[in-house]
């Protein structure tokens, strides 16, 4: 019989390779609001695929929608948004004028109704659950720096 030692980074080590999927992904369906290194972000999770809102807040980052798929973490390069009558090509980033009001139109119309996205000759369409009360409105969407 052979005596197996755990040293203490080992048991961390292990301790994180068990709880780390369950941060991973959020509630499938269900739209999240997070906040970290100085940032907020929004997303939903819908079939492998997150619908992600970057909303930068400090001198230096900007604002971005972006679709990434989660078990690979890579960004999908281009894909259309229709939501609530609007149609947005992405993805797209808030330096300029336009890109900032695009921005802003789509944080009020993924509030309201759900978004359907279409990429690769795939399409998935997201929910609108938990949407108005996770990604901000009027004066509180400011936050997000736009140009």
């Amino acid at each position: 019989m052979k005596n197996v030692f755990l040293t203490a980074t080992g048991a961390v080590a292990i301790l994180v390779g068990l709880i780390a999927p369950t941060f991973a992904h959020a509630v499938e369906g269900r739209w999240i609001e997070s906040f970290g290194q100085g940032n907020y972000e929004f997303f939903v999770d819908k079939q492998g695929l997150r619908l992600y809102l970057g909303c930068g807040t400090e001198e230096g980052s900007s604002s971005y929608v972006a679709l990434i798929q989660i078990d690979r973490g890579l960004e999908i390069p281009r894909f259309m948004i229709k939501v609530d009558g609007l149609t947005f090509d992405a993805p797209f980033e808030t330096a300029s004028r336009v890109g900032s009001n695009n921005y802003h139109a789509l944080l009020q119309a993924l509030r309201r109704a759900p978004a359907t996205v279409i990429y690769q000759g795939k399409t998935v369409v997201f929910p609108v659950t938990g949407a108005a009360k996770a990604i901000p409105a009027g004066v509180k969407a400011t936050i997000c720096r736009t140009f």
